[in-house]
């Protein structure tokens, strides 16, 4: 529903990025395709996301496992893997997490898109860097504290966004080894310098205590700061 109140237009996409593979951020790939098979789309559409390991499948073993035309759990929209029934071939792009360096994915006159690899517990994750002009939006993804190759690479980057997940309070008994804390978001932000800090993801238990979490993450970053909702547009 919110796809659609967005006005986003499936025919417009440039490519589709997936940080991990945890559920609750891959659920709707089949519904999207699923529309946008009535899209009219043409021009083949890039996908991209981490490698596998022996829990978590790649972005080609994903995508096998919903759309195989044998086995595929929705199977009758193969079409995307193999351009029958009038659908636009998905062409996945599988980023190897071993690396830690910055992967460009997407290199093309007006856009640039650069994967680089996050620690979020054993999942296999990744943060995005969108480029377009001289505009820059950094996807940080699910991470915890040990994405320390993250904040060297982004060190002083200073983008036009930075957008990080705002999923648990400052304290403990939270699962730091999955999410940044308030108050290491904040030392991200300070590191990085983004000329606007959006907060997504935004879990109850961390909206329950936004206040204190704000005030964590400006023990350290002093620059604007934004909670995210439902269609919110941030200008860059």
């Amino acid at each position: 529903m919110r796809y659609g109140e967005s006005g986003a237009k499936f025919a417009d996409h440039r490519a589709i990025l997936f940080t991990h593979f945890h559920a609750d951020h891959v659920a709707d790939l089949d519904a999207i395709l699923n529309s946008g098979g009535f899209a009219n789309r043409a021009a083949p559409l890039p996908i991209a996301g981490p490698s596998g390991d022996e829990l978590y499948p790649g972005i080609k073993d994903h995508l096998t496992a919903l759309f195989d035309e044998h086995t595929g759990a929705f199977r009758y929209l193969s079409g995307y893997l193999d351009g029958n029934f009038g659908l636009p071939m998905l062409e996945p792009t599988e980023i190897d997490v071993a690396i830690e360096t910055l992967q460009p994915i997407i290199q093309e006159r007006d856009l640039k898109v650069s994967a680089i690899t996050v620690h979020h517990g054993g999942v296999p994750a990744l943060a995005y860097l969108v480029e377009t002009g001289e505009k820059s939006v950094i996807f940080a993804g699910d991470q915890s504290f040990l994405s320390e190759k993250f904040v060297q690479v982004f060190q002083d980057f200073k983008p036009d966004i930075l957008i990080m997940h705002n999923v648990i309070p400052e304290g403990d008994g939270q699962p730091r080894g999955l999410h940044r804390w308030p108050g290491s978001i904040g030392e991200v932000a300070a590191a990085i310098k983004p000329k606007n800090l959006v907060l997504a993801h935004n879990m109850k238990r961390a909206l329950s205590h936004q206040a204190e979490g704000e005030t964590a993450i400006r023990n350290y970053y002093s620059g604007p700061l934004q909670v995210a909702d439902d269609l919110d547009c941030f200008a860059l």
